[in-house]
């Protein structure tokens, strides 16, 4: 089936589920197609509905039959699809970007460290999975506000299961919280002094990524191994 508009597909919302306090991980059925492109975790697409336009990554790994998005409510086609019915038909863009070029870490023994923040977890929960497919592990460090806004808790226990440490990280914990406390980036380098034959994965604020950047190849990262999905 040929696209509608140009480069669009029709997509119909399969099923969604709330995760945190302002979004859902919501499944589209689109023509086989569609997944073309989708060569690499950390691939996002572009989504229309109602004369509004976004960019979301996409949640589920390359070849999966039924694309999913993390949508969360911040205006524009985020809102439009959050107030849409199982059902609707939305506008679905191809997969784009190079996402994660996972094959050096994949294919070298150094330890592997992975960064996300809030809504950033769901594009770098691909990533993590191809690495678990391959028999690898990652120590990574998922930072939220506090334990209501902590997204796919379920997804990371499975990650535990298959050997990674998830560390939860909260930047405004409530009373009681004994887990981790403040940013993603602060703990890593809390517990990890050097960071020479390791690679380093990111996903969240600008602002977290080019900090942990910075402060990791001051510790001996080369920066080539500091892997983004953009």
């Amino acid at each position: 089936m040929r696209p509608d508009p140009p480069g669009f597909w029709p997509a119909r919302i399969a099923a969604r589920v709330p995760d945190g306090p302002r979004g859902q991980l919501v499944t589209f059925d689109v023509e086989p197609g569609w997944g073309a492109g989708h060569r690499a975790p950390g691939q996002y697409c572009e989504l229309r509905l109602g004369g509004h336009t976004g960019f979301f990554a996409i949640a589920g790994p390359p070849g999966a039959p039924r694309p999913q998005f993390y949508v969360q409510d911040s205006g524009g086609s985020s809102t439009a699809v959050l107030g849409s019915p199982v059902g609707a038909t939305v506008e679905l863009g191809p997969p784009s970007g190079a996402g994660y070029a996972l094959d050096g870490a994949l294919n070298d023994g150094g330890p592997i460290y992975a960064l996300a923040t809030g809504s950033g977890w769901y594009g770098l929960r691909p990533a993590l999975w191809a690495l678990a497919a391959a028999g690898r592990t990652a120590h990574v460090y998922a930072g939220f506000r506090d334990p209501v806004a902590a997204l796919d808790t379920v997804g990371q226990q499975a990650l535990r299961d298959r050997g990674f440490r998830v560390d939860v990280c909260l930047s405004r914990p409530l009373s009681g919280w004994t887990g981790r406390r403040g940013y993603v980036q602060d703990a890593l380098f809390a517990d990890v002094p050097r960071l020479d034959d390791a690679w380093l994965i990111a996903c969240g604020q600008p602002e977290m990524q080019d900090a942990a950047k910075h402060r990791a190849v001051e510790r001996g990262l080369r920066p080539a191994r500091f892997l983004t999905n953009y």
